[in-house]
């Protein structure tokens, strides 16, 4: 025992012995992170939480949504959509959803919808349903300008260049920029050289250039295509008619009139040229069923008036003007035909 205890000693000793292990304790490597590692845990924790939960209830909404939109439960859809656009004006999922189920008549709500969804997924498809919306409420400037922007973003063949170069073509044709109309077309035929539509719009650029020949040749292609296409139809009256042949030109009209009775350009057409052969008869028929398709059109209206008039039947007449007096109960011209109407009945 005493021969070894010296050694035990000794071995006990020697790693106390080296001064740089003092120095290590006295440094105050561990003491930093200790101050630290509070601050830092408290960050992780309790900013993300308030966000996780509120992406949650979002997904959780628009989850439902969709449920909903599958069940063709629109109103109940819109109004949980409308639940996360509250919380968030610009979220692009909840917009396009609204988008969605928005009527695609209802131009101006989907303007508004687009115009938030441009603001942060500004693509091609969204940039041309907008300038949709602008096209078919006749803001042309406004659509053209859409149009253009889209087509500088289009990195490869889109179904939807057709309508944009087509639709162009058409604005173009309406402030008489013929060049830049048929360029449209052009690029609308290369897309697609079967389409009975841009066959009508070729056709009517013919007219407004007073190339009649060419205007029968693409009218005729149209039908072709889609003997149904009833602007076709009214397009082929317009070039007969240009080129003396009234007879076919009023056949090609009637023609239109059985396919579509709710063209409002066959219509005035056709009451046009019965005032001008004094057939106003012939007209009458078409401009009552055409009426009753719609909820109130004026100007229509005061044209069969004035027909019921010129053939002395002013019971129609003026049961015609009551009528649009229910929808137009402050227009001036309908309260002055009334009175005219009514002292005409009076003195027959």
């Amino acid at each position: 025992m005493p021969e070894s205890q010296p050694g035990f000693f000794e071995i006990d000793l020697r790693p106390a012995k080296p001064k740089p292990a003092q120095k290590l304790v006295d440094t105050p490597v561990v003491v930093a992170p200790t101050l630290t590692a509070p601050v830092y845990e408290e960050k992780v924790v309790t900013r993300p939480k308030p966000q996780r939960a509120a992406g949650n209830e979002i997904a959780v909404w628009l989850m439902n949504a969709d449920v909903l939109i599958r069940n063709d439960e629109k109103s109940l859809a819109a109004h949980l959509i409308r639940k996360v656009l509250a919380k968030d004006s610009f979220h692009p999922e909840a917009l396009k959803r609204l988008l969605k189920i928005t009527d695609s008549s209802d131009f101006v709500s989907r303007e508004k919808i687009l115009n938030a969804l441009i603001k942060v997924e500004s693509n091609f498809e969204n940039l041309v349903e907008l300038g949709h919306c602008y096209y078919h409420q006749n803001q042309d400037q406004k659509a053209a300008d859409v149009y253009h922007q889209a087509l500088t973003i289009v990195t490869e063949a889109h179904e939807q260049l057709f309508d944009v170069h087509k639709n162009l073509g058409n604005l173009a044709c309406k402030v008489g920029d013929f060049d830049a109309a048929e360029e449209s077309f052009h690029k609308a035929y290369e897309l697609s050289s079967q389409s009975d539509v841009l066959h009508v719009n070729l056709g009517t650029l013919a007219i407004q250039k007073n190339d009649f020949n060419e205007a029968l040749e693409k009218f005729r292609r149209a039908l072709e295509l889609n003997p149904e296409n009833d602007k076709a139809w009214v397009g082929l009256a317009m070039a007969h008619n240009q080129m003396g042949d009234f007879v076919l030109a009023m056949a090609n009209l009637e023609n239109a009139l059985e396919i579509n009775p709710s063209n409002r350009t066959a219509v005035h057409i056709i009451s046009q040229w019965c005032l001008r052969d004094q057939k106003m008869e012939t007209a009458i028929p078409y401009l009552e069923q055409f009426l009753a398709n719609v909820e109130c059109d004026e100007e229509m209206s005061l044209v069969l008036i004035h027909f019921f008039c010129l053939k002395n039947c002013w019971t129609q007449a003026l049961l015609e003007v009551e009528r649009v007096l229910l929808w137009k109960p402050a227009s001036v011209a309908l309260q002055k035909v009334e009175k005219e109407i009514r002292v005409a009945i009076e003195s027959a």
